[in-house]
């Protein structure tokens, strides 16, 4: 026990000594590994860090083999071994730091660097062990004057590392080490002891300067970004003033507009100091829609295509658009990059095309196959909601005539004012559709059986008492109507009903 305490004693004993440089090669290890990997230098500081790694292993072997060679006679070594093993030691670091050196100047020869450094040590240390006994301050002395040495040549090889930039990042870490280079020199001439205040401050000045220059290059490294940010933008913004679509930038979490190109700008009738004045969300004919293409693009982050209506705030116009959308940085915002293109022409033709589709061309009432189409819905609909329905079929009487006596031109006319009276009558949640030559058929929806005959009567009258005009005579129709009330979802079954009760009407 009394042992022990003798050991602990002798180590704290060491401790001003030695452990202040342990600590101080320590935390420069850290801070140097964790600067390494963001800076262009970084091979300079991977090996500056395994330097000071080894640096660190030497002081914790001078402050705590003393105590242990007392403790353990295993672990005692001579005065000479103790020197070869700190002059080892010392070396190796040397070596790593000769190879940042040449790291942080250009030098294609580090390994070289790195052995002969050892070597040379080595043997040096070997030398004066052996044959100069009687320098042996001297002998003390070598680590501290390599160390001394190689500190100031980190410190010169970081005032000039590379462009003027870096220069000005990393002069602030060899001044630390040119203080560091003169406490040890201050040392090895016994200016100053190893535990005097000097050493740690020096450690201190190193950190605190290896850290301003960490502040010094993250800085740089931002404002390179920054300024590469910007010119990419500028790039962008050059090839979106040319580009044959129209393009706008959106801020995406208040719908701002950030940027709109000369097309998109012509687009929409506004000068370029107008482009700000609305939100994204305001060209939209229905705003809805700028919901929809939110939702889309947090789902998918592209859109590639969305058609939408869009208003024009300088013209008051309502066009159709293609879309195309992504989501893109914007300085420190988020942006939605919005492309498109004018559809309005094929919208037209699209919605033409669906008009033919779905209506007779002489009369601009529904076509048989589109009433056959929304009546089933409205079928299934009824029976959903126990809704009454009716279907009424309307049969001009003794068309034949009109067209052998008058003309089938003079018959269009007539049947495309029957049309009209027909339509007229119904009322707008009515499906009026028409069903052949001259039948057509009603889809009476929420009518019973006694509004159905009502609705019947009112389409018999009012045609009873038209007078059409076709040239210079005037032409007078009268209709059958028929009508079926049966609640079911077969259309087929109701549509036959109602088209036999007119001929019963003709008889």
């Amino acid at each position: 026990m009394a042992v022990l305490e003798t050991m602990i004693q002798q180590i704290f004993a060491q401790g001003a000594r030695y452990a202040v440089p342990l600590i101080g090669c320590l935390l420069l290890a850290i801070q140097e590994n964790l600067l390494y990997g963001r800076t262009t230098q970084r091979e300079t500081f991977r090996f500056m860090t395994r330097g000071f790694i080894v640096l660190s292993v030497r002081y914790f072997l001078l402050l705590i083999l003393p105590a242990l060679g007392q403790r353990f006679s295993g672990l005692h070594l001579t005065a000479i071994e103790f020197q070869l093993l700190d002059f080892g030691l010392v070396a190796l670091s040397v070596g790593f730091f000769l190879v940042a050196v040449a790291f942080n100047l250009g030098i294609l020869i580090a390994p070289v660097f790195f052995v002969v450094s050892w070597v040379v040590l080595l043997t040096a240390a070997g030398f004066l062990a052996n044959q100069v006994w009687g320098l042996n301050w001297l002998l003390m002395s070598v680590p501290d004057i390599y160390l001394a040495t190689i500190f100031f040549i980190l410190a010169l090889s970081f005032w000039r590392v590379g462009r003027a930039q870096q220069r000005n990042t990393f002069k602030d870490i060899g001044a630390g080490f040119l203080i560091l280079s003169g406490s040890y020199v201050l040392m090895t001439l016994d200016m100053i002891r190893n535990d005097s205040i000097v050493i740690p401050l020096a450690y201190a000045s190193v950190l605190f300067l290896s850290l301003l220059s960490q502040v010094r290059a993250l800085n740089l490294t931002c404002a390179i970004l920054e300024r590469q940010a910007r010119l990419e933008r500028k790039k962008y913004e050059d090839m979106w003033e040319i580009s044959p679509f129209p393009i706008l930038i959106t801020r995406l979490r208040d719908d701002s507009i950030l940027y709109m190109n000369p097309l998109a700008r012509r687009m929409f009738g506004l000068t370029e100091t107008e482009t700000h004045r609305l939100q994204w969300s305001e060209y939209f004919a229905d705003p809805t829609k700028r919901d929809d293409l939110i939702r889309m693009i947090h789902q998918n982050t592209v859109v590639s295509t969305f058609p939408v209506q869009l208003k024009s705030p300088g013209t008051l116009g309502v066009s159709w658009a293609d879309l195309s959308a992504r989501a893109i940085d914007w300085g420190e915002d988020v942006a939605l990059y919005i492309t498109f293109k004018d559809i309005t022409a094929e919208k037209v033709k699209e919605q033409k095309l669906l008009v033919q589709a779905a209506t007779d061309p002489l009369t601009g009432l529904f076509n048989r196959r589109q009433f056959e189409m929304v009546a089933t819905q409205g079928l299934h609909l009824a029976a959903r909601h126990q809704m009454p329905f009716a279907v009424m079929m309307a049969d001009i009487d003794f068309f034949k005539k009109v067209n052998d006596t008058y003309g089938h031109a003079a018959g269009d006319v007539v049947l495309k004012v029957v049309a009209q009276t027909i339509k007229s009558t119904a009322r707008k949640s009515d499906v009026v559709a028409r069903f052949g030559g001259e039948e057509f058929i009603v889809l009476l929806q929420q009518a019973d059986r006694e509004k159905a005959l009502r609705a019947g009567e009112r389409v018999r009258a009012a045609i009873a008492q038209l007078r059409i005009p076709v040239g210079d005579v005037e032409i007078g129709v009268t209709v059958s109507v028929g009508l079926s009330a049966t609640q079911t979802t077969d259309l087929h079954q109701v549509v036959a009903e109602a088209d036999k009760a007119p001929y019963h009407s003709k008889k």
